[in-house]
């Protein structure tokens, strides 16, 4: 499951987080996938999930696939305020909010992991590249095993590829690697980082032999032997070997439940069918490449936080199928409103994700 904040999926599920009053004491609540609820107080909030003490009962570890939402008692009204400005895509605002939320005396452990996280993400959304690498190294070093630390390694190994520094990458993931040591189940996720690394640096049969070793590690969740699948499906196509990656994505469509792997099995489909209807000049077979990037356009939306590379992939892989079907239109009209979808969607791109890897340079 990905680590995103659950103070943000709360704002899905039941809004913002609400600071109970007094009378209602200082106790945090998790809220529970079964429905149930729990009083207490979150201790931390770590890579597997939250320490918490319950009124009752013994201190325990809460697996974060059980968390629907957690209350906090005391969340800054700044904080609120930022989670807002990130959800609605107000990134200036946001930092400006998460300054100040960092700035107060006495936060929360679990309230500066979330600033700092959401601070990083927001320059990283504004395009500041560099200040968005120094608070995901900040947010690594003070939480070396928090619950964000996959998308921290993702995020750092994406920034520095963005910038051609795979020295930084690699350096990056080798700190995530040392800091996390004895982290329970992280082995398959740092495994995972690393084919995404050799994957930049454009070592394919070495990011596809990382994949495989990590797909038959013992223990390993089903949704991450999922996303070993898909990597070594990738570099298959990568490598032009499009016959052998196809069965690969249509089989993890079928049986996959993660939105993750969903969204790359679409991409990679839609890749394969955009190529061989350029090919062939196959308009039906460009359109049914189209419909495979809108699922990931409309379906799989990354929230804050999580990794957008897919969702990027999937609005270049929409435009690019528009700009062909545009190509083979012989109907002015038409061929006009192809160009103009295929304009919005770069746009998008460009608006949304200004360092996109995926805009043309």
């Amino acid at each position: 499951m990905s680590k995103f904040p659950v103070l943000l999926s709360a704002v899905l599920a039941f809004g913002f987080a609400r600071v109970p009053s007094a009378q209602e004491g200082e106790t945090d609540s998790l809220y529970m996938k079964d429905g149930s609820a729990e009083v207490g107080k979150v201790v931390e909030e770590g890579y597997t999930g939250v320490e918490f003490q319950p009124e009752k009962g013994a201190k325990k570890l809460v697996a974060w696939p059980t968390i629907t939402s957690i209350d906090y008692f005391d969340t800054p009204e700044e904080l609120t305020g930022a989670q807002a400005a990130v959800t609605g895509g107000s990134y200036d605002a946001a930092r400006e909010q998460l300054q100040a939320v960092l700035a107060i005396e006495g936060l929360r452990p679990m309230h500066v992991q979330e600033a700092e996280y959401l601070l990083a993400y927001a320059q990283q959304r504004i395009g500041d590249v560099d200040a968005a690498i120094a608070g995901y190294d900040r947010l690594a070093k003070d939480f070396a095993k928090g619950r964000y630390l996959r998308s921290v390694g993702e995020n750092l190994i994406g920034l520095h590829l963005l910038k051609g520094d795979a020295a930084g990458a690699q350096a990056a993931l080798d700190k995530l690697t040392q800091g996390s040591k004895g982290t329970a189940g992280v082995e398959p996720m740092l495994g995972l980082l690393e084919g995404r690394l050799l994957e930049g640096q454009g070592k394919m049969a070495e990011a596809r032999e990382r994949y495989g070793a990590v797909e038959t590690m013992a223990g390993i969740e089903p949704a991450m032997a999922q996303e070993a699948r898909l990597g070594k499906a990738r570099t298959l196509l990568h490598d032009s070997k499009g016959a052998e990656a196809e069965p690969i994505f249509r089989a993890l469509i079928g049986e996959s439940q993660d939105p993750r792997v969903q969204s790359g099995a679409w991409n990679g489909l839609g890749e394969i069918q955009a190529t061989e209807g350029r090919a062939k000049k196959d308009g039906d077979r460009i359109q049914d490449a189209l419909y495979a990037y809108l699922r990931t356009v409309v379906q799989y939306k990354p929230l804050p936080g999580e990794s957008t590379e897919e969702y990027e992939r999937a609005l270049a892989g929409a435009g690019n199928c528009f700009k062909l079907l545009s190509e083979i239109e012989q109907n002015t009209e038409k061929k006009k409103l192809l160009r103009d979808r295929e304009r919005e969607r770069t746009e998008q791109l460009q608006r949304e994700y200004p360092n996109s890897p995926f805009l043309k340079k």
